[in-house]
């Protein structure tokens, strides 16, 4: 994801080790990257680690959610 977005990948001020991405063992986490996404009108950015895996998401957790007074209609799946 980030070769394909051409996103710039930089130095992670604390990198750390993770076991559950792949079943061979942990994986260390030391870089990141700054993601900016947009949803309708709404444009923002989200600091984002950088995992080497088959798959990629960008999870917007509950601290993002407060952070910016998200609101949402999950059962509409539109944004309010």
């Amino acid at each position: 994801m980030v070769e394909k977005l051409q996103l710039t990948p930089k130095k992670h001020p604390n990198p750390y080790m993770i076991g559950w991405i792949k079943e061979i063992g942990g994986i260390r986490v030391d870089e990141c990257c700054n993601v900016p996404f947009s949803i309708d009108k709404y444009c923002d950015e989200v600091y984002c680690d950088i995992v080497d895996m088959n798959a990629c998401h960008i999870l917007f957790g509950r601290p993002c959610q407060f952070d910016v007074d998200v609101k949402h209609s999950s059962r509409k799946s539109t944004s309010v």
